[in-house]
């Protein structure tokens, strides 16, 4: 016993104190992983309440029910009538495959397919309204409509962002047992005595659906306040706000509207729309903290319905179909579970916990992955360049249009001018507003859609469903990038230098293009494509960022490439190449890819136009 307690005496003190550093080191590295353990379990029980801690039965059924509406609204509001319809619109000659239609090949799909896809795309949503076949008439009705949809945009090199958030957040939504309760498919097993054993967990999908609709506009917020911002939210000054008016109206070829005009000539208005915007925008993925919160959520789901709002005034972009999306934010089984139609001790199933995190893991992933610009930033494409639509981007309006210094900033846009015809003077200018306004993206195509869309805008010229003028005859048209300058000391856009970028009559369509190639640390080459028969180089010149036009020194080699110095495009925002046509004895400007000239100095050829 002496002994015992001796060598404890001795032992204890002993041992402790000889104890090897290394022994405190991985002492501490044992506390912090069980620190850390904790916090990863917490993390997962606090996931594992949110998600699968309850059935959720009233906001699946209301949930399905919204998407519904979405694309009935769809429907009315952007309906595809048949196959023939969409090649009047949209030039065969600028498809390229976005998204799931890259599965089917480089060709457009055939008119049968098509026609087949806009006539079941009309019966899937009210199958999905009323219940009937529940599951498999929110895959048709997703898959339809994504068809059809990504069909039109891949006529595009840049898509719209009307319908991404309709369709991410159905893709989150697309897992949900629909048609437990509420739906004709639970009457009919009602009716026919047959009952559910287990309420399927459903509440997951709800948040997962939410989720997607909120980080679409957290997107929209990074890249305004944080992306393109230096330093951050320098996007909500009242002069940049007003410029994104002035660029949503006369940049694409529409008058702004009477009642904006006191808005766009108060600082303190713009500074004050430009401030809520971003706040609108977040408040979105704030909700996302208060899912155990139902009012601040719903709140907070309110703020995008505001923001659509905002957007229909303000912006003149009423993507109204946005609306009934407001169900994902809305704890219906909170609100209404009195009146929830579940039998007495139904037990709900959870299982499936494993695969239903990964798909969420994996979709918010690949939504933040391509949303933020990780692309972009890792693999050097934009999402544009990748084609993954649905998944995108949401840049919309976030460019900083201001510059540094008090003066103009200049953009190029697109302008039309008609060679040739039956009008006067108004109808004229209303056919050039008109086409500006159809076709206002093309300033930065490459010569394939220039080609396309300068014969479909002939044709469109012509039509008087379209322009509503009946008697105007166009015989051609030509195509400009435009310098639009936005100056501080106005409310509206000037227009700067103009390059020609392609002409179209009823025999003949020609483009004028060209691309950077770099030939060493000194020196660059410019390549043309020119068929318009612009010929003898006259003048180079720089054009900044505020619009000035700066003459720079040049060479040209017989039919060889213009050579022109490095140096000289340092910094700079366009470039601008001066010749004689000696068919028409006139002047051209072309303008090459708008870009500060590091990403544009790579041996680039004609006709490709990076991620403008």
């Amino acid at each position: 016993s002496s002994i015992r307690g001796g060598e404890k005496g001795i032992m204890g003190p002993k041992i402790f104190g000889t104890r090897p550093q290394n022994e405190f080191v991985r002492t501490g590295l044992h506390t912090d992983r069980a620190s850390f353990g904790m916090l990863l379990g917490k993390l997962r029980t606090r996931i594992d309440r949110d998600l699968f801690g309850r059935p959720g039965v009233l906001a699946v059924e209301y949930c399905r029910m919204a998407l519904a509406v979405v694309y009935l609204i769809m429907e009315q509001r952007h309906s595809l009538i048949s196959a023939a319809h969409i090649h009047s619109s949209y030039p065969a000659a600028n498809y390229k495959p976005d998204g799931i239609l890259m599965l089917l090949g480089p060709a457009i799909p055939s008119d049968g397919v098509i026609d087949m896809m806009i006539l079941i795309s009309k019966v899937f949503p009210w199958l999905l309204l009323f219940g009937v076949f529940s599951r498999i008439s929110s895959w048709g009705a997703l898959l339809t409509h994504l068809f059809l949809r990504t069909l039109v945009e891949s006529h595009y090199d840049a898509w719209s962002h009307g319908f991404n958030v309709v369709f991410l957040a159905h893709i989150g939504f697309l897992f949900a047992p629909v048609g437990q309760f509420l739906s004709v498919d639970a009457l009919l097993r009602r009716r026919w005595k047959r009952p559910l054993q287990r309420i399927q967990n459903g509440w997951w999908a709800v948040v997962l659906g939410q989720a997607c609709v909120a980080l679409m506009f957290f997107s929209a917020f990074f890249w305004k306040a944080i992306y393109n911002s230096r330093p951050p939210f320098a996007w909500a000054h009242w002069e940049n706000m007003r410029n994104q008016i002035l660029y949503r109206y006369e940049w694409c070829g529409d008058p702004v509207p009477a009642f904006l005009q006191p808005l766009i000539e108060s600082p303190f208005l713009c500074g004050a729309l430009a401030w809520s915007n971003l706040l609108f925008q977040l408040m979105p993925a704030v909700g996302l903290l208060f899912l155990h919160r139902p009012a601040i959520r719903f709140l907070c789901g309110l703020c995008f319905v505001v923001e659509e709002l905002g957007l229909a005034v303000v912006m003149g972009l009423a993507d109204l179909h946005w609306l009934p999306l407001l169900a994902f934010f809305v704890d219906w089984d909170y609100f209404l579970g009195k009146r929830a139609p579940v039998p007495a001790g139904t037990p709900f199933s959870t299982g499936g916990r494993r695969w239903r995190m990964w798909f969420a893991g994996t979709l918010i992933g690949t939504y933040l992955f391509f949303s933020i610009n990780f692309a972009g930033v890792l693999l050097g494409h934009n999402v544009f360049d990748l084609r993954v639509y649905p998944f995108s981007q949401f840049s919309m309006f976030s460019d900083y249009f201001r510059s540094s210094e008090e003066g103009s900033y200049a953009l190029a846009g697109t302008t039309f001018k008609l060679n040739g015809g039956r009008y006067d003077d108004a109808e004229r200018a209303t056919v050039e507003r008109l086409l500006k306004r159809r076709y206002y993206g093309v300033y930065a195509a490459g010569p394939e859609e220039v080609r396309g869309t300068l014969a479909q805008a002939l044709e469109w010229a012509n039509d008087p469903d379209r322009t509503g003028l009946p008697h105007v005859q166009v015989d051609g048209l030509a195509l400009y990038r435009t310098i639009h300058e936005f100056r501080t000391d106005t409310a509206h856009l000037g227009m700067g230098a103009s390059g020609l970028m392609g002409r179209a009559d009823h025999e003949d369509v020609c483009v004028v293009n060209a691309g950077f190639t770099t030939l060493s640390d000194d020196q660059v080459a410019i390549a043309l494509l020119n068929e318009c028969g612009a010929d003898d180089v006259r003048a180079v010149a720089i054009i900044s960022h505020d619009g000035r036009s700066l003459p720079i020194t040049f060479e040209v080699s017989g039919d060889g490439p213009i050579l022109v110095m490095r140096e000289a495009l340092e910094r700079q925002s366009y470039l601008h190449i001066e010749m004689q046509d000696p068919a028409q004895d006139q002047l051209h400007l072309i303008r090459l890819d708008r870009s500060t000239p590091s990403p544009l100095l790579h041996n680039e050829q004609p006709g490709h136009h990076g991620g403008e």
